[in-house]
């Protein structure tokens, strides 16, 4: 701590507030006036007060966009993963950055966040062209978002208070959670029949076991014990774009599973992995030895978004079919059409499949 005189009357006072996590210190700054040292060390000393108050803020002259590029380096690339990261990014560099980062992050108050969160909500805000403004839910991202870097800025002694925390945060409007019937799920079944066979043994593999996509996508055959029906559930695929494909742990440790799966998904596989053999005698050098279960035709990792466009795709294939059939009535054809689902929706079903085999509603 230190009181500098840099000309008459005026003075540098500095207060050491402890160090970051790399060792460098934080420290406040401030040039006061006045016409005698005594009153400078006077103000050192309601400085200190301050601080052990827990009143006082750091650097007045950083803006928000400073202190959320040091919150990115500092905590969120050491502590939270990378698609976490790479979707913060995402959010911070396309609008939270260029509508507040330039305000001075003690001089950012509740109205600046309140007025940036009602302007995501007004037409001309999507990056898709759409003119309908965000939704209340990715709103409430932004939201949420904010107000944990501005928690850190109050905990890092930066600011003494949340701004965010002084306006209601948007309301999360739940949305139906889409799954399908077992009638449904019948009909999916007998449809997904005449498809490539490995979109069979992938989709049927989805829908029995519930697993992540990403989980799915990480799958290797030595996590599937042909001999005893069960699958291994121990890594994930994770794709960030502009980086390589990498494995990574499962979600949570209750995601380490084994789980069991029927003789007819079973035969699906065995089935698969023959007509995968053979593709890759085909291919020879060609081919991309990962040894995983899903692949692309040539053996390299194949891309989670493969299957996501791939269930529309089938239900809009297979609805078209039906609706040009002209030995179906209007009211059969209507029967027969499959309803839109993803391919998230099909872990959702598989809540239907095992309440329908009795399964009790805690495990489920």
């Amino acid at each position: 701590m230190a009181v500098i005189e840099r000309s008459k009357g005026t003075y540098t006072i500095e207060i050491h507030l402890g160090r970051y996590s790399n060792g460098k210190q934080k420290r406040y700054t401030e040039t006061f006036h006045c016409s005698k040292k005594s009153e400078a060390l006077a103000r050192e000393v309601e400085l200190k007060a301050q601080f052990k108050r827990g009143d006082l803020t750091q650097v007045k002259k950083v803006t928000f966009e400073s202190f959320i590029k040091l919150w990115l380096e500092e905590y969120a690339e050491k502590n939270l993963g990378d698609k976490t990261v790479y979707r913060y990014k995402e959010l911070l560099n396309s609008r939270i950055i260029p509508s507040l980062g330039h305000i001075k992050l003690d001089k950012l108050i509740p109205t600046d966040i309140l007025m940036f969160e009602n302007d995501l909500r007004d037409k001309g805000s999507r990056k898709d062209g759409k003119e309908k403004g965000l939704s209340e839910t990715t709103v409430l991202h932004h939201h949420r978002l904010m107000s944990t870097i501005l928690e850190a800025a109050v905990k890092w002694g930066y600011i003494s208070n949340n701004p965010a925390r002084k306006i209601d945060k948007p309301k999360n409007i739940d949305t139906d959670i889409e799954y399908l019937t077992l009638e449904e799920i019948q009909r999916f079944v007998k449809a997904l029949e005449s498809e490539e066979l490995k979109y069979q043994a992938l989709i049927m593999l989805a829908l029995e076991t519930g697993v992540r996509r990403g989980e799915i996508m990480a799958l290797t055959w030595e996590d599937i014990n042909f001999d005893n029906n069960t699958i291994k559930i121990n890594k994930s695929l994770q794709c960030i774009p502009k980086t390589e494909r990498t494995i990574k742990s499962p979600k949570t440790k209750s995601s380490y599973r084994t789980i069991t799966i029927s003789s007819n998904v079973i035969s699906l596989l065995k089935s698969f992995k023959i007509k995968q053999s053979k593709d890759k005698l085909k291919l020879g050098d060609k081919w991309k030895n990962i040894n995983r279960v899903f692949t692309s035709s040539d053996g390299s990792t194949m891309h989670p978004d493969t299957v996501t466009h791939f269930v529309p795709k089938f239900i809009k294939s297979y609805n078209d079919k039906i609706s040009k059939n002209e030995k179906y009535t209007d009211q059969e054809k209507e029967a027969l059409y499959l309803p839109r689902i993803t391919f998230h929706g099909l872990r959702h079903s598989n809540a239907t499949l095992l309440i329908s085999q009795n399964i009790n509603m805690k495990t489920v």
